[in-house]
C-alpha cells in the first residue's frame, strides 16, 4: 500500500489482494498504536501514512518488488474508478503506464474536470499519452488541443492537435465506420454548432455564445457582443459550471471597463470571484483575472489600499498560472498600482517579469500592450530616455498605422510625444486613434486619448 497517497480499508484490500476487511482492521490497529498513520476524516475511514514512513515504504517496494508496483497501481486505479473517483484512478493508471485507461477515463470525465477547473491536470494527463494514440482518436485530440490552449496559450500545439482530430474523423468517415456517438462523443464543428445542440447542453451553448460575442466585438463594437455575453452567463448558470461562469463574468467585467462602465465592471468581477471559489485550486486563471480587473478599477477610483490588495492576490494566482495572458496582465496592473503607491523600483521589477512572458510569443498584441504600459510608467517618472528606447525598439512614429491591436500603444506613444513637447505630433497620432476607439466603443481609451489631446493643444 506504499503507492497510495491516502488509504481506506477496502482500497487496501483491493491493492493487496486480500479480503475479509483485513485492511480496515490493520488501519484501526495502527492508529490505536499511534504508528505511522494519520486520520484524514472524523469518521476514521481515510488515512495517510506519515510522509517519511511513506517514503521509506516506497523505496523498499521499488527495491524488493519492482514488478509488483505497476500491478498495485492498476488495482488502485480499478478501485478508484469503481468508486467514482476518476482523477485518482487516472493518476494510478498513469503511474502504471496504462495509457488505455488514462485515455478512456480522461475522455469520459473531461467535462467534469473542466467544470472543476482542473486544466493543469488535464494538460498533464493528455501530455502523457503517446502521439500515435492521440492522432487516432478525434475526441482525445480535441481534449488535448483544448488543454494546450487553456493551460499555456500554446496555439501552435492546439492547431496541430486539431488537425490530428480532423484527420482521424476523415479516416473514420472514409472507412465507413463513423459513429458520432463513439470516440468523437458528439463533437460538432461548424457555424451552425449552437443550433444543432439540444437546449440541455448548457455548457457548450454558453461557450459558443462567448465565441460569438468575441467575433461580434472584433467585427463591430463592444456593445454588439454584450447580448451574447449575457446569454453565455445564463447558460453557465444553468449548467452549474463554476469555471465557465467565473470566466464569462470576468470577461464581461473587462468589456464593461473598456466601455467606461466601471461600476458594472466592478460588480461583474466580484461575481466572478464568488463563482471562482467553487473551482479547483488549479484554476488560477479563473481567480487571477477578476483580481487583476478589480485592482485596475479601484485604482481608477483612487482606492489605493483596495487596489493594492487585489493586485497582490492577482500576483499570487499569476505565480501559479500556466497561462500567458493572466500573468502578463497581473504583472502590468501590479506595476501601475505600485507606481501609484510610489514604489518605482517594484513597479519596474513587475514590468521586467512581464517581459519574460512576452518574449518568444508570436502574438503581437502582448508586446504592444506591454510597450504601452512601459511608456506610460516611464513618462510618469520622467525617464524619457527609457521611453525613447521603447519607441525605437517598437518602431513607433507619428505616421505608423493605427489599428485595433496597437491603439493603446499609440495612445501611450502620444503621451511620450506630449512629454517631449511635441504637441503637434501627439495631436496627429490621436486624431487617427480617436476614430478607431470610438468605432469600437472603447470609451475608457477614448477618455484617455481626449485628455492627452487637450494637453497636446495647450
Amino acid at each position: 500500500t506504499a503507492i497510495l497517497d491516502r488509504l481506506t480499508g477496502p482500497l487496501c484490500d483491493a491493492v493487496t489482494g486480500q479480503d475479509g476487511g483485513a485492511g480496515a482492521g490493520m488501519l484501526d490497529a495502527l492508529e490505536r498504536s499511534n504508528l505511522f498513520v494519520v486520520p484524514l476524516d472524523d469518521k476514521r475511514q481515510w488515512y495517510r501514512y506519515h510522509h517519511l514512513f511513506a517514503a521509506v515504504l516506497q523505496a523498499h517496494a521499488l527495491a524488493e518488488q519492482p514488478e509488483q508496483v505497476a500491478v498495485r497501481h492498476r488495482r488502485a486505479a480499478a478501485w478508484f474508478e469503481e468508486h467514482g473517483m476518476a482523477a485518482e484512478a487516472i493518476e494510478h493508471a498513469l503511474a502504471a503506464g496504462d495509457h488505455e485507461v488514462v485515455a478512456r477515463l480522461l475522455t469520459a470525465h473531461f467535462e467534469e474536470f473542466v467544470r472543476l477547473g482542473r486544466n493543469a491536470s488535464i494538460a498533464r494527463w493528455a501530455a502523457s499519452l503517446p502521439d500515435e494514440m492521440v492522432r487516432q482518436r478525434p475526441r482525445l485530440a480535441l481534449i488535448f488541443a483544448a488543454s494546450a490552449s487553456a493551460s499555456s496559450n500554446n496555439n501552435q500545439t492546439a492547431r496541430r492537435l486539431i488537425s490530428w482530430a480532423e484527420e482521424a474523423i476523415n479516416a473514420i468517415e472514409d472507412g465507413g465506420v463513423f459513429d458520432p456517438a463513439g470516440d468523437v462523443n458528439g463533437t460538432v464543428v461548424g457555424a451552425e454548432a449552437r443550433e444543432l445542440l439540444p437546449p440541455s447542453k448548457h455548457r457548450v451553448r454558453g461557450m459558443l455564445h462567448m465565441v460569438d460575442a468575441g467575433i461580434q466585438m472584433t467585427r463591430n463594437d463592444l456593445t454588439s457582443g454584450l447580448p451574447n455575453l449575457e446569454r453565455s452567463v445564463e447558460e453557465a448558470r444553468r449548467a452549474q459550471h463554476p469555471a465557465l461562469l467565473a470566466g464569462v463574468l470576468a470577461h464581461r467585467g473587462r468589456v464593461y471597463v473598456a466601455m467606461g462602465r466601471l461600476e458594472d465592471g466592478r460588480r461583474s468581477y466580484e461575481e466572478a470571484m464568488l463563482a471562482g471559489r467553487a473551482v479547483s485550486t488549479e484554476a488560477n486563471l479563473v481567480m487571477c483575472v477578476p483580481h487583476t480587473g478589480l485592482a485596475e478599477v479601484l485604482l481608477e477610483h483612487g482606492d489605493l489600499a483596495g487596489s493594492t490588495a487585489h493586485a497582490a492576490q492577482a500576483l499570487d494566482f499569476a505565480s501559479r498560472s500556466p497561462t500567458r495572458s493572466p500573468v502578463l496582465y497581473a504583472r502590468t496592473t501590479a506595476a501601475q498600482v505600485m507606481m501609484a503607491a510610489g514604489d518605482i523600483s517594484a513597479a519596474f521589477e513587475r514590468l521586467a517579469e512581464a517581459q519574460e512572458f512576452v518574449r518568444g510569443t508570436s502574438d503581437a498584441r502582448y508586446a504592444s500592450f506591454l510597450s504601452s504600459v512601459t511608456l506610460k510608467l516611464s513618462c510618469r517618472t520622467g525617464d524619457l530616455d527609457a521611453a525613447a528606447d521603447v519607441v525605437r525598439e517598437r518602431g513607433l512614429a507619428p505616421d505608423v498605422a493605427v489599428d485595433d491591436d496597437n491603439e493603446e500603444e499609440m495612445i501611450a506613444y502620444a503621451r511620450y510625444l506630449v512629454a517631449r513637447g511635441d504637441g503637434g505630433g501627439a495631436a496627429h497620432v490621436l486624431s487617427r486613434v480617436l476614430p478607431i476607439v470610438r468605432d469600437r466603443g472603447r470609451v475608457q481609451h477614448e477618455i484617455h486619448a481626449l485628455a492627452l489631446q487637450a494637453l497636446a493643444y495647450e
